[in-house]
């Protein structure tokens, strides 16, 4: 093979909106000058930079190539494993090409945000307001709503009281306000 590669940590962790690095050491095998261009795979190329893209190696020569991951702070990379993979291509043996596989930990982070309509009911009887719940983070968890009235006039019966909230989704819950 014209090239060999080491994937120095396989695993590694980053948090939403942070930055995560590893390095491949890369070592050019065969005994003519070759170029390598290096190919991030998997669904965290989006979010990794390699450096440096491409490199002339002399023979028995090594680099250190980085890679940082820089996953969005947002419900589209949700959290958990993500398998990368590195490509080293030689330009002079394009059949002696390597991959090294590793793993992106993104660690979870929850941000939900509410809005209710209408703010301010008025009648005799009921108010019926709807409240929508986003999850921005990127992980399913729960919430209880709970409704209260600081001047005690007031009766709620929330439906349903304990939703689940998938990443990127608005879930909404009614919200019946009745006199006491």
């Amino acid at each position: 093979m014209a090239v060999s590669a080491v994937l120095r940590v396989t695993e590694v962790t980053v948090a939403p909106g942070g930055a995560g690095r590893c390095h491949v050491l890369v070592r050019n095998n065969s005994v003519v000058v070759d170029q390598f261009v290096f190919t991030v795979r998997g669904d965290v190329s989006d979010w990794t930079q390699v450096k440096p893209a491409r490199v002339n190696l002399m023979p028995n020569q090594e680099v250190s190539v980085e890679l940082t991951f820089n996953p969005p702070r947002s419900a589209e990379v949700l959290a958990g494993r993500h398998p990368f993979a590195l490509q080293a291509s030689s330009r002079e043996d394009p059949a002696g090409s390597v991959v090294q596989e590793g793993v992106v930990l993104v660690e979870k982070f929850t941000e939900v945000a509410l809005q209710i309509v209408p703010v301010t009911s008025t009648g005799r009887r009921r108010g019926r307001h709807t409240l929508a719940v986003d999850n921005l983070g990127n992980h399913e968890h729960g919430v209880e709503v709970v409704a209260t009235d600081p001047d005690l006039r007031l009766s709620f019966r929330v439906r349903p009281r304990a939703p689940r909230l998938t990443p990127g989704s608005a879930t909404f819950v009614r919200v019946i306000a009745r006199p006491r």
